[in-house]
């Protein structure tokens, strides 16, 4: 073979070798960059924060969320509070349920656990989060004896009164219920429309039965008819039916109410148009912003005490029961839970900072740091005696859609006190 031919050769395997090492170092980053992409896991996370006000402080805590973990993203999406409960009881059953989502605990989310469609959370949880939780707080998240979800703030009902309405019509605020029939009827008189209400959301009428219902049998009484050791129609039920029956009769819920929803109640007691209005304490911070027209004006009251009756003005509608829970269909359950503490340590920190309810971990935020609404509210149950979850939200299922319909007929004049304590008896039976 001549040299010229050799040398050919070896030339075109030298080229050969390079050829194959140049495929194979791309290949071998191929795969390393398809490695890192498939390293990158994403959360699908559902809330009740529908619109960019509610969002306010669960958006920026996602965001830190996705900053500091690039392999493991958060994608939530935001729904209101009545088209939600259909929707995640929908895609549970559908087992098409987001690896994250917002509950109610207690009774709401009891189907879904006994269904075996929620995680249990023992076996995950972090000591550090089992021990920052405030006493109680996790009371609503276990079920047979595990824990199932995490609640991250603590609300109780507030009877908020615009200051201004009252003084314009020199009306005295109400202490007891007999002084809030006469500011309801001195409201009248000056055709304005004391109490707000949104009874097509029927959890907001229904905040005004379960309130009545704690002042006339006490804490006691209704959390042993909740949880059946006790009849819904003792004497105790049927006059806080009767009571309600009589404020609607008297006119003290603003016109039109029948028709109009939680935003709508909301916002016209923004905008100074309603004297008198029952709601959580995840109001106070939106109603202390700079661009609410009644900034100010407001204060958080106890809800008026019926002389003579077994409830008290120390015992609260409320407690911790809005949480959220992981899908035991998650295929990244440790991650899952891990993102799970981090957005209920921080919501509970943040909401309280931005007055959208009190904190359930150890360590939250400064009271010197709130806004005087928030500050206002949270003394108010210094002196707290008894808790009473809505009842919506410790019933069950079909229970608790009979309770809001009740409730939602007597607000349209359609139902009698005595069938209404006797339509909720047979829940006991």
């Amino acid at each position: 073979m001549s040299r010229s031919i050799t040398k050919w050769l070896l030339s075109a395997a030298i080229m050969l070798l390079v050829v194959i090492f140049l495929v194979s170092c791309t290949e071998e980053e191929t795969t390393d960059e398809d490695a890192e992409r498939e390293e990158i896991i994403v959360l699908t996370m559902w809330d009740v924060s529908a619109t960019a006000e509610e969002a306010r402080v669960i958006t920026p805590i996602i965001e830190r969320w996705n900053t500091e973990n690039p392999n493991v993203q958060i994608r939530r999406e935001g729904f209101d509070n009545e088209s939600y409960k259909i929707k995640i009881k929908t895609a549970i059953a559908a087992n098409e349920a987001p690896d994250l989502f917002f509950s109610w605990g207690a009774g709401f989310s009891q189907p879904f656990v006994d269904a075996g469609k929620v995680l249990a959370l023992d076996g995950y949880l972090s000591d550090e989060v089992k021990n920052n939780a405030l006493d109680g707080v996790l009371t609503n998240s276990i079920y047979n004896g595990n824990i199932y979800a995490l609640p991250y703030n603590m609300w109780f009902g507030v009877f908020y009164c615009n200051t201004e309405l009252f003084e314009q019509y020199n009306i005295k605020l109400p202490d007891t219920y007999d002084e809030l029939l006469h500011a309801v009827r001195e409201f009248r008189k000056h055709g304005v429309g004391p109490i707000g209400v949104g009874v097509n959301d029927r959890w907001t009428a229904m905040f005004y039965h379960n309130i009545l219902a704690l002042r006339t049998a006490g804490a006691d009484l209704c959390n042993d008819a909740l949880n059946q050791r006790a009849r819904f129609d003792e004497p105790e039920f049927l006059e806080a039916v009767q009571r309600l029956d009589e404020l609607v009769k008297a006119g003290a819920f603003i016109d039109g109410h029948l028709g109009l929803g939680w935003d709508d109640m909301r916002e016209l007691f923004k905008q100074g148009q309603i004297p008198m209005m029952f709601q959580g304490t995840w109001l106070t911070g939106e109603l202390e912003m700079d661009d609410c027209p009644v900034k100010g004006k407001v204060v958080a009251r106890k809800f008026p005490v019926i002389e003579g009756a077994s409830g008290t003005g120390t015992e609260y509608l409320g407690g911790s029961v809005d949480v959220f829970m992981v899908s035991a269909n998650t295929k990244h359950k440790n991650e899952a839970v891990r993102a799970l503490e981090y957005i209920c340590q921080f919501l509970s920190e943040d909401g309280f900072t931005e007055g959208i309810g009190l904190p359930v971990y150890k360590g939250g935020a400064d009271l010197s740091q709130m806004d005087r609404l928030t500050v206002q509210a949270s003394k108010l149950v210094e002196d707290s005696t008894g808790f009473v979850l809505a009842w919506d939200t410790f019933l069950v299922g079909a229970d608790a859609q009979l309770h809001l319909n009740l409730v939602q007929e007597i607000f349209a004049g359609v139902l009698t006190p005595e069938s209404f304590v006797e339509k909720m008896q047979n829940i006991n039976e």
